[in-house]
């Protein structure tokens, strides 16, 4: 900076003595031509200003990074590459003025080559697209979104730490491994004697349990690697406030004391966090985590028991493996039924052994 400044004021100052020396001023008061004293320090002044205006930041997005992400310029290519794309795709809505959007996007393209396997990642300019932006109801940005089938999965307004949307991108599949969106499972299941329908990603007994992520009755993510050298005992409910989900959930309650320290269970609901804070509290519940799908049903669509177009989870117990392996699978044909309580214990008891 002060390098510039004495090379600018320099050459002005120069340039300021030779035209008011050589150059005619009728008055003698022109304040750069007048004299070489005048004219020397005017163009002193002039030539530090030009020089601190050099080398200022253009607001635009550097072209390497830009590249990295694809641009969405318009409603027809949004609907094809995004709403109808079979895979996930995060979508970041930005603007060229918007400093901390430029702050993001280091964040965002290491994030797309780092996902690319999982995902796709575009971006769409708010001030090009204003259609798009108030489609999703864009009040401040950077605004990053995951869609996946068509659907708004979880939002992040602000610049966000890549942890936060590390979070959320490992619980997707990679590419050589996913199956076609929504696919439903092989299981029949009624509620009350009506067929139902499962969306989501069939997990079988022997699979690698897939992550997800939810949330805790404190507002906090869980994830399922979180318990990760731990058996754990995982429980897909419709409602805590239904009669037979309450009953079911107090039973494994008693029983968690048999299993041991090695055994975690988790109850995992449609339910907002704080209507389960409250449940837990009014029942006694202490040897079960409950756990909200609500925000994103990374769950329900990880484990194959969404129930569409309810958004409600079917009832299923699966037994996770201290080796992260599904060691036991029930999807009770019937939603108003109990699951097979003694089958999924003794599984449980079984994988503590190894």
């Amino acid at each position: 900076m002060w390098m510039k400044i004495l090379i600018g004021g320099g050459i002005g100052l120069v340039v300021g003595a030779v035209l008011g020396h050589w150059s005619k001023c009728r008055s003698g008061v022109c304040p750069l031509t007048g004299n070489p004293y005048t004219g020397a320090m005017l163009g002193a002044l002039v030539g530090i200003i030009i020089a601190m205006s050099v080398g200022k930041p253009i607001t635009t997005r550097p072209a390497a990074q830009a590249g990295a992400l694809t641009e969405i310029t318009g409603a027809g290519q949004f609907r094809s590459q995004v709403l109808q794309a079979r895979r996930p795709v995060v979508v970041d809505f930005y603007a060229d003025w918007c400093g901390p959007c430029h702050e993001l996007e280091p964040t965002l393209v290491a994030l797309a080559g780092q996902y690319a396997d999982r995902a796709d990642f575009v971006r769409v300019n708010v001030d090009k697209a204003p259609d798009l932006a108030k489609q999703y109801n864009v009040e401040a940005i950077p605004l990053v979104v995951l869609i996946r089938d068509g659907k708004e999965i979880r939002r992040w307004v602000g610049v966000q730490p890549a942890e936060e949307y590390r979070n959320v991108l490992d619980t997707l599949k990679p590419a050589t491994t996913q199956e076609s969106p929504m696919t439903p499972p092989t299981a029949s299941v009624t509620m009350k004697g009506k067929p139902v329908t499962l969306v989501g990603h069939a997990v079988n007994v022997g699979d690698t349990a897939p992550d997800f992520v939810a949330v805790d009755t404190d507002m906090k993510d869980v994830k399922l690697s979180d318990y990760r050298g731990k058996v754990v005992l995982l429980l897909s409910v419709p409602s805590l406030d239904t009669s037979v989900c309450s009953t079911e959930t107090r039973r494994f309650n008693q029983e968690a004391a048999k299993l041991g320290g090695d055994v975690v269970i988790l109850t995992v609901s449609m339910d907002l966090p704080f209507a389960q804070k409250r449940w837990c509290g009014a029942e006694g519940i202490q040897a079960v985590k409950t756990l909200s799908d609500h925000r994103q049903a990374s769950f329900g669509q990880a484990y194959g028991v969404l129930i569409d177009p309810m958004r409600l989870l079917a009832r299923a117990v699966f037994v996770i493996g201290k080796d992260g392996k599904v060691r036991y699978k029930q999807i009770v044909p019937e939603i108003s039924s109990e699951p097979d309580y003694d089958a999924a214990l003794r599984a449980a008891a079984e994988a503590v052994k190894g």
